[in-house]
């Protein structure tokens, strides 16, 4: 059998995308996996379009000098500008796997179908998951959940102090057979959102992206674990802090720091 010499990257800005992470490392334990936080540059979801593509770039660039042959942009913000780039490296988002997964699996026709999404104001504003739904005849409804993300990277997410928060946001919610997750930290919360909305299927698009890199990235078959890297811009003890308290990934001492663009 091979060794294995491929590298996937798993980029987000925070600590959302250590949800694909975790499954990546389940579903393919051979895999050397290099996380990228990039947390010490301005949020995606406020950087203009051609700021963010260029610094989504600029990522893509440096972890490929660092030996990473493939790229999961875990993170909807930073997906929204994927169709504007041309990365180095094969690369996927979040958001376009997720679209093809339901327009196959879901009836448009059906009247009982009747789509949700929820996520950060670019990613709703961007209509990069309605648009594409919209037009395949889909009923759905969009709300921006912009305060979730800081709840849960503060492991307030199963708190009952939160819960009022979270049943704002989802007001008007009630009636879809389908809530996509269009951030990357809210399947954290799964079970408050579940309990909310309990007739919603929910829908991860983080598990449609890893079921295609295992498909069609990982072919061969190879010897031994795969490495695990985790890089940040950013803070590197809230990274560690806020890895375990949104998804219980101890990570600490685990954590390199790089230089941003600044």
């Amino acid at each position: 059998m091979k060794s294995n010499k491929r590298t996937l990257l798993v980029l987000d800005w925070g600590i959302g995308g250590l949800g694909a992470f975790k499954e990546l490392r389940t579903k393919a334990p051979t895999l050397n996996l290099l996380y990228w936080s990039d947390s010490g540059e301005v949020p995606y979801g406020k950087m203009s379009e051609t700021l963010l593509s260029s610094r989504i770039l600029e990522v893509l660039d440096s972890a490929k000098k660092m030996g990473a042959t493939e790229a999961i942009i875990a993170c909807n913000a930073a997906s929204t500008v994927l169709p504007l780039i041309h990365p180095p490296i094969p690369t996927i988002g979040v958001i376009v796997k997720g679209v093809e997964k339901l327009i196959v699996e879901k009836n448009a026709d059906d009247p009982k179908t009747h789509i949700g999404v929820i996520g950060g104001r670019r990613t709703i504003e961007s209509g990069a998951w309605s648009q594409p739904l919209i037009e395949e005849g889909f009923k759905l409804s969009s709300k921006i959940a912009q305060p979730l993300s800081a709840i849960i990277e503060k492991g307030l997410h199963d708190e009952r102090s939160s819960k009022p928060t979270f049943e704002r946001i989802l007001s008007g919610l009630d009636n879809v057979s389908d809530l996509v997750l269009a951030c990357t930290h809210y399947i954290a919360a799964e079970n408050i959102i579940s309990s909310i909305l309990p007739n919603a299927t929910i829908f991860d698009p983080v598990q449609e992206c890893v079921d295609f890199i295992v498909r069609h990235w990982i072919k061969d078959e190879i010897d031994g674990q795969g490495s695990s890297r985790f890089l940040t811009t950013g803070d590197i003890k809230e990274m560690e802090k806020s890895a375990k308290l949104a998804f219980g990934l101890n990570i600490t001492g685990q954590v390199c720091a790089v230089k941003n663009s600044k």
